[in-house]
């Protein structure tokens, strides 16, 4: 089955201070099934998690340059278009979540695929929906 993948699910990779079992789990199974869903927003998203990370002394600009070109280099990851964002501003009103998540647990239904993410509120939301979930451990 299809994986979506957040910011949150790769980001441990890069912040060496984190654990990144989960992080390897995510990067195994999107090579296992050849590809990952993405919304477009995601690059965005991880760039950004990236620059907090910098400011906070986390990592340094190039390793978060390195990071991001292995992103891109090593992941097969397909771009979901939200086409309208109603669905989107109904989840997030439905499980308080932000609208840039309820995008990713949008695209997790239209394509039918599980969410991967380290995110508690987007899992906990994607479970009530239905959206099946990249378990943490197997």
């Amino acid at each position: 089955m299809a994986l979506v993948i957040d910011a949150s699910a790769i980001a441990p990779l890069t912040l060496g201070d984190e654990d990144a079992r989960y992080a390897n789990r995510v990067l195994s199974q999107v090579e296992q099934e050849g590809f990952a869903w993405v919304p477009r927003l995601f690059f965005e998203e991880l760039g950004n998690v990236l620059v907090v990370n910098e400011r906070r002394g986390r990592i340094d600009p190039a390793t978060s340059d390195v990071f991001l070109a292995m992103v891109r280099q090593r992941l097969s990851l397909r771009t979901f278009e939200i086409s309208d964002m109603a669905a989107p501003v109904r989840l997030a009103r439905e499980f308080g979540l932000s609208v840039y998540d309820a995008v990713y647990l949008s695209c997790a239904i239209s394509t039918h695929s599980r969410l991967a993410t380290q995110d508690k509120s987007l899992a906990t939301a994607a479970l009530a929906s239905g959206v099946g979930l990249l378990p943490f451990e197997e």
